[in-house]
């Protein structure tokens, strides 16, 4: 099996153990290195600062990401120490990108989360070789906003976000204590993508064959993925999203897990 790693090299690797008899494991993580480290640098990287809502405060300081008893910790906390940097807050984010990408398959997140004014962690996948190319969107393994007590699971493409145009649900949520652990997945076939909580399906989004909706980018899904995990807080657009800028907001991951079918 092919899977793009560093370098932009597609490599042949090993298949590990099996899933169900349909998937095998390519890609994983456990975090479980020695307390106050950070996560292994031949998988994960710390994305840049860009004005974008969740990554307008991203910092590369250990005190926002690192490992402790086998989790990794994502954080936003107030900007005390940094006093060259204008951020209100610190806020920490890892991902894969030009280390790991795939195209099609299972991946699961293990994860845990504030219930807090504000709190805006997510689990999510951009397009590895249109990194810049805002028309190939998003895959949201997981988000939370606020205390909402719901996750969220949505896609962005080039028909959602540049044109505007709805008429296809591409939001779901379901009420869940994301404050206690629960498994968030995501399952992408070349037609569908389907999403999971506890192994639970709580939503489903379907390529659509018609010539407008191909040539309005209704899926723009065919392309290697990379991963992204971090923990940001909301901009005020409204009440769920209203930073308590002096509080410290945690997100813990147990594991990630990507599989593929043989």
């Amino acid at each position: 099996m092919l899977l793009l790693v560093g370098g932009g090299l597609f490599i042949s690797v090993e298949l590990f153990a099996a899933d169900n008899g349909h998937y095998v494991l390519v890609f994983s993580d456990e975090f479980d290195g020695p307390n106050g480290s950070q996560p292994d640098v031949t998988k994960w990287s710390r994305p840049w600062r860009n004005p974008s809502q969740w990554a307008r405060w991203i910092s590369n300081s250990p005190d926002v990401v690192y490992l402790h008893k086998g989790k990794l910790i994502c954080r936003a906390i107030p900007n005390k120490k940094e006093r060259t940097d204008t951020a209100t807050m610190l806020t920490g984010a890892v991902e894969t990108r030009g280390k790991f990408s795939f195209q099609y398959g299972k991946v699961e997140v293990r994860m845990r989360t504030n219930l807090r004014q504000g709190n805006f962690p997510a689990a999510w996948m951009k397009a590895e070789d249109r990194y810049n190319d805002v028309r190939y969107g998003e895959i949201d393994i997981v988000e939370t906003y606020g205390y909402e007590g719901k996750s969220a699971h949505t896609l962005h493409t080039h028909r959602s976000y540049t044109l505007k145009k709805e008429g296809i649900q591409r939001e779901f949520k379901h009420v869940v204590d994301v404050t206690k652990w629960h498994v968030y997945g995501v399952e992408w076939t070349h037609d569908s993508i389907i999403w999971t909580v506890d192994g639970e399906t709580v939503g489903e989004y379907l390529r659509q064959n018609s010539p407008q909706m191909v040539a309005e980018g209704q899926w723009t899904f065919d392309c290697p993925f990379y991963i992204r995990l971090n923990q940001s807080v909301g901009n005020g657009n409204n009440p769920l999203m209203v930073p308590k800028v002096k509080k410290t907001y945690e997100t813990q991951f147990d594991w990630i897990r990507v599989y593929q079918r043989k």
